[in-house]
C-alpha cells in the first residue's frame, strides 16, 4: 500500500499507471524520518549524544517510545520489501533477504560534523541483477553534495528510480505531516474500492 513507503506519496501507482511497459531495475532513497531527523540535530550540534538527538526527535513525535526498528534499520528494511515487491523487483522477498540492515547507533554530533559537507543518511537500495537474482540492502552511508539525497532532511524522504527507458527518476516529499499519511490510506482505500467493482463488472458479463 502507497502509505506503507512514503505517506501520501504514489510511487507504486507512478510506476504501474505513469511507467507502462518500463522495467524497474532498480531503487535507492531515504525512507526513514526518525533517523533522517536525528542525523540532521547531530549535524548543527557537535555536543549532541545519540540520546540526546533521539529524545529531541520523541519529543517531535516523530521517533516512538520504543524506537528500536527505526534506528537499527528494520523500518527501512521493511519498505525495501515492500518496494522490491511492489516494483517487480522480487516478488516473493522477505525480510531474510535484506542484508545487510545496518542503523545508527553510537553516531554523535561530532562523528557527524567532522565529515561535513557529506552528510551520513540511512539509505534503502534494492537491485534487479542478471538471472533474474536480486539484491537487497539497508546501510549508513556517507552522501556527496551531488548526490539528490544529499539535500533530504529532517522528516523528509526521496527515492529515486532507475529503468530500462528513462534517466534516473526522483521522487521527493517534503516534511510530510499526518495529513499525508492520512491521504495515502485514502487512495489505498479509492483503489481497493475500484478494484473490487471492476471485479464485479467482470463477474456480471461472465
Amino acid at each position: 500500500h502507497e502509505s506503507a513507503c512514503m505517506d501520501g506519496i504514489p510511487v507504486f501507482n507512478m510506476v504501474r499507471k505513469c511507467l507502462p511497459h518500463a522495467r524497474i531495475s532498480g531503487f535507492e532513497g531515504v525512507l526513514n524520518s526518525t533517523t533522517n531527523v536525528m542525523l540532521d540535530c547531530l549535524e548543527r550540534d557537535a555536543t549532541l549524544s545519540f540520546d540526546g538527538a533521539l529524545k529531541v526527535a520523541q519529543d517531535m513525535g516523530i521517533a516512538e517510545a520504543d524506537p528500536s526498528a527505526d534506528i537499527d534499520g528494520w523500518d527501512a528494511a521493511v519498505k525495501c520489501v515492500c518496494l522490491a515487491q511492489a516494483l517487480g523487483i522480487a516478488p516473493s522477498a522477505t525480510l531474510q533477504d535484506v542484508r545487510p540492515v545496518e542503523g545508527i547507533r553510537g553516531l554523535d554530533g561530532a562523528a557527524v560534523q567532522k565529515e561535513l559537507p557529506k552528510r551520513f543518511k540511512l539509505l534503502c537500495r534494492g537491485r534487479r541483477e542478471e538471472g533474474g537474482a536480486f539484491s537487497l540492502a539497508v546501510t549508513r552511508e556517507l552522501v556527496e553534495p551531488s548526490s539528490p539525497l544529499h539535500g533530504v532532511s529532517g522528516s523528509s524522504s526521496c527515492v529515486t528510480f532507475f529503468t530500462d527507458v528513462l534517466g534516473p527518476l526522483t521522487v521527493v516529499q517534503t516534511s510530510p505531516t499526518t495529513r499525508d499519511t492520512g491521504y495515502g490510506i485514502f487512495a489505498d482505500l479509492c483503489e481497493a474500492c475500484e478494484g473490487l467493482v471492476s471485479r464485479s463488472k467482470a463477474a456480471g458479463r461472465a
